[in-house]
């Protein structure tokens, strides 16, 4: 299946549902998780807990967030997209949000898929991935 039209499902699945977009999102995280450093590891562990466990409050993802844009604002990365480490845990940070930062879930899942894009630039691989993923959500 082609990458850009894995795309359009992922936005279409979760366009209406914020909590299905933050799990399947949450479920894409082990594309990352390889390059992703210490606090990339605990946001993981805390969006899991909280995305697909329920048992994590909105407190942990907050705590995690916010030392996770430490580490990035502390190497002067907030806004580098050309490091994998980086963008892994900005894909990270995506998922550590208990309710909507934006009206639309599109716009978040894009942005994340966008740093997924960075970490795995092989559209081959990370379409087959992604379409696993969605088959799962679906």
């Amino acid at each position: 299946m082609d990458y850009e039209l894995i795309i359009k499902d992922i936005i279409f699945v979760t366009c209406n549902r914020y909590d299905q977009c933050m799990k399947l999102m949450v479920s894409c995280l082990d594309i990352v998780e390889d390059y992703c450093p210490k606090i990339g590891i605990a946001g993981i562990n805390s969006a899991t807990r909280f995305w697909s466990e329920g048992i994590a409050d909105a407190d942990d993802l907050l705590q995690v967030r916010v030392e996770s844009w430490k580490y990035l604002d502390d190497r002067s990365a907030s806004t580098n997209t050309a490091v994998r480490e980086f963008c892994a845990l900005r894909a990270v940070i995506c998922v550590l949000y208990a309710s909507p930062p934006s009206e639309d879930n599109a716009e978040i899942v894009e942005c994340f898929l966008g740093f997924l894009n960075i970490v795995e630039p092989n559209h081959e691989v990370l379409s087959e991935k992604l379409r696993q993923k969605v088959a799962l959500l679906c």
